[in-house]
């Protein structure tokens, strides 16, 4: 039986301001409301690891594969707090076309390659020399059909003594992944992944393994004004997993008292708990583990799996 670790849990509660979109900007008005609403989420998620600790490289370089996350964002938080000699060389997976171009990224980053999302392309092009010393997936597995995900390939790509996988997903009784089972129950011939990862399977994977890994839980709350019409909107398509979805699908009895248990007043209380899960190369043994504990900062308490 998989052993679940136990986490102190930091919270944070935010909300998001309204960015209405026509049709010509409907994606850039949706990544501005989802930003307001993650954005939150990922400085939680910054402050919890010690990041000089984890790019620390034996020499002045070292290698990263993004596994579908949107960089730009953290890479300017990353900025400030990264030794400036330091050059990351980066590579990517794009799971979608329209996220091929991560754009221009600060320094330390140089971006070397973006792979079309198949795994067998990232194979491919990658040698057998070609190994990271970071393998990140922050927010993105949770919006992956898990079918399309490979953890044997992640292991592998991992350095076999400094390689460290960050990857931050959403627990299974977050929102979220309730709200997506309850629309594939409603439309089962929708579009929306059936299966999709969860943190515990994330963890669950990686442990079956052998990697070593520890855990650092994070509460969070989407809270959202049932005024914010837009912004509510945006949110549950994304969670939903349907970009398209029939305009009456919220109003259905059986769905709209399932979001009215969310509701407290005139807010929408949307539980978002996450798992930051950091894993390492089964051969990395006990001195993996160790490093791994190295880049969580310290807390008052701390128990991982």
């Amino acid at each position: 039986m998989t052993q679940h670790p136990s986490c102190i849990r930091p919270s944070i509660t935010h909300s998001a301001s309204p960015n209405p979109s026509d049709n010509h900007q409907e994606q850039d008005g949706d990544a501005a409301i989802l930003d307001g609403l993650f954005g939150p989420d990922l400085r939680l998620i910054f402050q919890a690891i010690d990041w000089p600790a984890l790019f620390r490289p034996l020499n002045r370089n070292l290698h990263l594969l993004d596994i579908g996350s949107e960089i730009r964002h953290l890479s300017r938080m990353l900025e400030s707090t990264l030794n400036p000699d330091l050059e990351i060389r980066y590579d990517r997976v794009a799971f979608f076309p329209d996220r091929k171009d991560c754009g221009s990224l600060p320094s330390p980053f140089r971006h070397r390659s973006t792979f079309d999302g198949s795994w067998n392309e990232v194979r491919t092009r990658t040698s057998s020399s070609d190994r990271y010393e970071i393998i990140w997936a922050i927010h993105s597995f949770s919006i992956l059909d898990s079918r399309d995900l490979s953890f044997p390939i992640i292991r592998q790509l991992l350095h076999r003594d400094r390689g460290t996988a960050l990857i931050v997903l959403p627990k299974q009784h977050a929102f979220c992944h309730q709200l997506r089972l309850r629309y594939r129950q409603l439309f089962p011939s929708t579009d929306a992944h059936p299966s999709i990862l969860t943190a515990e399977h994330a963890f669950s994977g990686m442990n079956s393994l052998g990697m070593p890994c520890l855990v650092r839980e994070l509460e969070c709350v989407h809270a959202i004004p049932l005024r914010d019409e837009p912004v509510l909107d945006t949110y549950l398509r994304r969670c939903a997993g349907d970009r398209r979805p029939s305009q009456t699908w919220r109003y259905l009895p059986s769905m709209r008292d399932f979001l009215d248990g969310f509701r407290h007043g005139s807010v929408y209380r949307f539980p978002h708990p996450i798992w930051v899960i950091l894993g390492a190369r089964p051969e990395s043994g006990t001195d993996g583990r160790r490093r791994l504990y190295s880049y969580l900062k310290p807390i008052s308490r701390q128990l991982v799996a």
